[in-house]
């Protein structure tokens, strides 16, 4: 009996062991595992050869560093590869084992290359080769570069955490770096010339990058946010320069890389680039791949499943991730950081349903009165534009107060912060601009002392002229880098009465110009005539004018003799426009208007003689427009005669002698337009 116990204690012993043993290496259980892996140099290649049991099935993919290849094979156990192999030789530094997977683990090899290369695989049954383009080629080449004498190419590559800053030239260069005020980082090439353009876009945490060659570098800005750490490097004929973002201080904004990822139509695709090659893989296991690259969190619906073969070299992994969706009709959704994957028509009735929820909460919510002050814009104007936004419930109401300049709007609340953001848009302060304007009448000799030059390139549109002006009156045209204070681009026309003709005197001359003209005053070459400044609003008209009115008699039978007056004056009229840029467009009309006794008409009324011109111009806060080409002439005569003996034909003129003097002057018109900054008070609703 004792004997027959003890054999049952042993059998019970021995069947809980063998079960504890396969319900072990259940979980970990692979339908083969790895039994050899090689490097080897192969008719200029590199070769790593990879064993298994069991025919296979793998993907290979390259993530954004160009120095990793991930391999991973479905179903396959390691075997005796766990730790990690140094190989240190024909390019491949090491390559790391691991597993990835839930109850059935997949092989993960990690492959560390010294050098950047390309990788086709290729699979004999249970073999798998993967062919390496020679890093060592790439090595030697490498190291004979020549010295550098121009920087190429400067190009700014984006991905999702961090931003590169690679400079290419014709050889190698020995760049010096240094950070500069915190948000600069400054890299000169000494001995470097430069044809390489600076990028025109950003990437955060790169804000701009700006290229100026000087005499004996090449310098490269690179404006970075504040708090963005830098690394640099130097890669044959490449200087590399790795920007990583700060982290980011409110978790709930979404990333820039999010918020693209929104939007399903054509887009520009920021992802890390990966190259993939599946063949007859499970549909889940690519989301968790580009889960691994991206960093974002996807969930998959259990109604996705399904396999697929596909090869995709060196593409963002947000736009392969868009081509799988469309293959098998998915779509997703973007909550923080998490990416939601789910059958089209899932995602369709889960959408409606929430509308719906949405729609049935509005119509039960309570009703909620706001009154919202509006400080600078038309209250009608701001009505209407709510109303044209169709964003108010069907139980909503909106209307105005003019006394006390607000508008009362009565919704649900969940409604009230898009009035808010609405009203917060168009209720803004409109930019003023001052405009000062300094009338000059100078001698036409001094005009060169002022540094003036007429003449250059000038092509003029179809502008009206009234009156005596013969020359150009508008037009476009471009100013030389010479070294006079004011160019205008404009010659003296054919006509009698001179031309009309624009320039510009950049910020940082108008002192200059102030201190030559107070000069010209001191010597007597000319006289300031007036200085008037003027303040109006952004899109509105500004006028000034100076002259004044010429009285003559006019007689009638109703009224009798009576005074009338007609204008003879010089008036501007402004127009600025304030751009995105900062800055400012102005639309211009001169007129001279002059007296001419010379030609009266009925009881001595003089004529008019009128010079207008209009144009439009673009210049910076703060330039000035200069306008010339008005000139006056005063001619006077004098005779000196000795009486009776002047007067004798023929010989007369020998006893008298006759004196005609011309003054010519010219009227310059400097035009400065300065754009006042808006202060606007905080709302709070």
């Amino acid at each position: 009996m004792t004997s027959r116990r003890t054999l049952i204690f042993f059998i019970l012993i021995f069947l809980t062991y063998f079960t504890v043993q396969y319900a072990g290496s259940d979980i970990q259980a692979a339908t083969s595992e790895i039994t050899d892996i090689s490097v080897q140099a192969v008719d200029g290649t590199t070769e790593i050869q990879i064993s298994t049991s069991a025919p296979l099935s793998y993907t290979v993919y390259k993530p954004a560093d160009p120095y990793r290849v991930v391999v991973e094979l479905q179903e396959v156990g390691l075997g005796r590869f766990r730790d990690k192999i140094v190989v240190d030789r024909a390019g491949v530094m090491e390559i790391i084992p691991s597993t990835t997977g839930g109850t059935v683990k997949n092989a993960r090899l990690e492959i560390i290359l010294t050098v950047p290369a390309d990788v086709e695989p290729t699979q004999q049954g249970d073999l798998l080769v993967l062919a390496f383009s020679n890093p060592e080629a790439g090595t030697a080449s490498s190291a004979s570069y020549m010295d550098a004498g121009t920087v190429e190419k400067v190009e700014l590559r984006r991905y999702t955490d961090r931003a590169l800053v690679v400079i290419t030239g014709d050889g190698r260069m020995y760049p010096e770096v240094f950070e500069l005020d915190g948000n600069k980082v400054v890299v000169d090439i000494p001995g470097v010339s430069s044809s390489a353009e600076a990028p025109t876009t950003f990437a955060p945490p790169v804000m701009g990058v700006r290229v100026n060659e000087q005499a004996d570098r090449t310098r490269v800005v690179i404006d970075v946010a504040d708090s963005a750490g830098h690394d640099m490097s130097t890669e044959g004929n490449q200087v590399i320069l790795t920007f990583k973002a700060a982290a980011a201080k409110t978790p709930a904004s979404a990333p820039p890389a999010e918020q693209k990822m929104r939007a399903f139509a054509t887009k520009e695709y920021t992802g890390e680039k990966i190259s993939i090659d599946f063949q007859d893989a499970d549909l889940i296991h690519i989301f968790r791949l580009i889960a691994d690259v991206s960093g974002y969190n996807i969930v998959v619906s259990p109604a996705v499943s399904g396999k697929f073969s596909m090869k995709l070299d060196n593409i963002p992994w947000d736009q392969a991730l868009d081509i799988i969706l469309r293959n098998y009709n998915l779509s997703k959704r973007v909550e923080d950081k998490i990416i939601r994957v789910a059958p089209t028509k899932d995602i369709v009735r889960e959408e409606e349903t929430i509308a719906r929820m949405k729609e049935s909460a509005l119509k039960a919510g309570d009703l909620v009165t706001k009154i919202y002050p509006i400080d600078y814009a038309d209250v009608d104007d701001v009505k209407s534009a709510i109303e044209d936004a169709s964003v108010m419930t069907d139980r909503g109401f909106i209307g105005t107060d003019e006394r006390t300049s607000s508008i009362l709007i009565k919704d649900v609340e969940e409604k009230q912060p898009e009035y808010e953001k609405i009203i917060a848009a168009l209720d803004k302060a409109t930019p003023q601009v001052s405009i000062e304007a300094r009338i000059v009448e100078v001698s036409t000799n001094f005009v060169k002392d002022l540094g003036i030059q007429w003449g250059v390139l000038w092509q003029p549109t179809p502008q009206s002229v009234v009156g005596g002006v013969n020359g150009l009156s508008g037009g476009n045209g471009f100013f030389g880098n010479n070294p006079m204070l004011v160019n205008l681009p404009a010659a003296v026309g054919a006509g009698a009465g001179g031309s009309l003709g624009f320039g510009y005197i950049s910020a940082k001359e108008l002192r200059n110009l102030d201190i030559q003209l107070s000069a010209m005053e001191s010597t007597g070459n000319g006289r300031i005539v007036s200085n008037p400044r003027i303040v109006t609003m952004d899109n509105q008209e500004a006028t000034i004018s100076q002259g004044k009115k010429i009285p003559y008699q006019t007689f009638s039978q109703d009224k009798g003799l009576s005074t009338e007056f007609v204008d003879a004056k010089l008036e501007l009229v402004v127009t600025p426009h304030i751009t995105p840029r900062g800055t400012i467009v102005m639309d211009i009309k001169t007129t001279k208007n002059e007296a001419d006794f010379a030609q009266t008409v009925g009881e001595g009324v003089p004529t008019i003689d009128t010079k207008e011109a209009t144009t439009q111009v673009l210049v910076d806060n703060g330039d000035t427009l200069v306008m010339g080409g008005i000139f006056k002439t005063n001619i006077s005569k004098s005779v000196n005669a000795v009486p009776l003996l002047s007067k004798i034909p023929v010989i007369g003129w020998l006893f008298k002698k006759e004196k005609e003097i011309r003054d010519t002057t010219e009227l310059l018109i400097f035009i400065t337009p300065k754009i006042i900054p808006v202060r606007e008070r905080a709302k709070k609703y």
